[in-house]
């Protein structure tokens, strides 16, 4: 799906933070979505989780810096991190180049299938992005 000029896979998951999930089983890899690595600007550094962290929704979990931004990055569901994306430590600039194949985050297994509640998917996620850049572009 196209918004804009931002890319967005129909069979991802997104939250209203700008990441991306994409669930395969149990295993959900994460990351920032087109729209999110185009607005923060070119990634300089990024900070990642450790592999085997147990975390919760809304856990602070990574750094990121970027040209015009500094923050952190939340989980957005509970479970385990099976594996990070060492790759970004030396490219952090993936993320900025293929934000959903070479720039994924992590890969978390998650707690449990509820953990998608509240995200979205197809025609709602095109709503709800539709109308958070038109909100944007008032500011």
């Amino acid at each position: 799906m196209q918004v804009g000029q931002w890319y967005f896979p129909d069979q991802l998951w997104y939250t209203r933070e700008h990441l991306w999930l994409k669930v395969e089983g149990q295993v959900a890899a994460v990351g920032l979505t087109d729209y999110a690595q185009d607005t923060r600007g070119d990634v300089l550094y990024l900070g990642l989780p450790k592999d085997g962290l147990q975390v919760s929704r809304g856990d602070s979990i990574a750094s990121i810096e970027t040209g015009k931004w500094v923050g952190r990055i939340c989980s957005p569901v509970s479970g385990t991190i099976v594996e990070v994306n060492q790759r970004l430590s030396g490219e952090p600039q993936l993320i900025n180049k293929s934000p959903y194949e070479e720039g994924w985050i992590y890969r978390i297994q998650l707690a449990g299938p509820e953990e998608t509640d509240g995200f979205f998917q197809g025609e709602k996620f095109f709503q709800w992005l539709a109308a958070e850049i038109a909100a944007a572009g008032d500011r």
